[in-house]
């Protein structure tokens, strides 16, 4: 037992803590003087993107004949396929980012709800070739460039349409959460009862 006042898991003659701050390699290069104002750094990309902006028609011609093909194959297969799954989800995730750098914000936001479609699809084992070709007509739709810089907001119907299909199958994480959740409660319940 201790005679001075510290609590029985303090140490009676406790080390002072000393804060050393360490200069890594990042830190000296984004301190040294020179380089770039920030400002001028996003005006050097803004500037770079409206240069390569004309290209995006052909990039997203390719990307969408590719995700064409694939989407024809999960057809073929009445579902996806550990291949065919990967492969549609990689390439609408990648056309849904491409929209965005590009301002077709549209684009994003259909590729992210196909991407979501996609998952529910895949993880819970489901198909559904309306689900699957609503999404690509509408991703049809809004990767021209009638739909650049168009506001989400501007089709909603279209996009509550869209998330509707989605709802239809169960998101496969649910199960997860609803799981972990339960755990975590039995475990304090032990953790009260002892």
């Amino acid at each position: 037992m201790s005679d001075d006042n510290t609590d029985a898991g303090d140490a009676p003659d406790k080390p002072a803590v000393k804060i050393m701050n360490v200069q890594t390699r990042f830190t000296s290069m984004a301190s040294r003087k020179g380089g770039m104002a920030r400002s001028d750094a996003l005006n050097r990309a803004d500037t770079f993107i409206g240069k390569i902006e004309e290209k995006y028609p052909a990039w997203i011609d390719r990307d969408m004949r590719e995700l064409v093909r694939h989407i024809e194959q999960v057809h073929a297969d009445d579902g996806f396929t550990a291949a065919t799954y990967e492969a549609v989800y990689r390439k609408a995730g990648h056309i849904r980012d491409m929209g965005g750098t590009f301002g077709y914000h549209m684009t994003t936001s259909v590729g992210d709800s196909m991407c979501e479609l996609i998952f529910r699809l895949g993880e819970g084992k489901h198909y559904s070739r309306q689900a699957l070709d609503a999404h690509m007509d509408a991703l049809r739709l809004v990767c021209t460039p009638a739909f650049k810089d168009v506001a989400v907001s501007d089709v909603q119907p279209l996009m509550d349409s869209l998330e509707k299909l989605v709802r239809k199958y169960p998101d496969p994480e649910a199960g997860l959460k609803v799981k972990a959740e339960r755990e975590r409660a039995k475990l304090q319940a032990v953790t009260k009862m002892s």
